[in-house]
């Protein structure tokens, strides 16, 4: 698969209170490496089966940007209406019991 090159940056996105610092910290760290996910639209499908999450999973913790994005995930509140995966979390089609067991996990060191 051919990915596209450069920082994905978003600005003037409606980023919930408790995620604004750790989405501005991911903007950050995205002007100095680019993601493992970058260029491939599974990431972004809220379609994916639980064997494409796990495989998608595997990109994630390789990814340079793993601790910003995992920040970010785990800052959104199940209220946010983000979708996609994010370090491995599947947000939007979460119920709360997903949230509720990622609130439990912490992050790598």
């Amino acid at each position: 698969m051919t990915k596209a090159r450069g920082p994905v940056l978003h600005s003037g996105i409606d980023v919930p209170e408790p995620s604004r610092e750790p989405w501005a910290a991911l903007q950050q760290a995205l002007l100095a490496d680019d993601p493992a996910c970058q260029g491939d639209v599974r990431f972004t499908s809220d379609d994916l089966t639980a064997a494409d999450v796990a495989e998608l999973g595997v990109v994630c913790v390789s990814c340079p940007l793993y601790r910003e994005c995992r920040a970010f995930a785990d800052s959104v509140p199940y209220w946010a209406s983000w979708a996609g995966l994010w370090a491995g979390l599947r947000l939007g089609k979460n119920t709360r019991a997903d949230y509720r067991r990622r609130d439990r996990e912490a992050v790598p060191a």
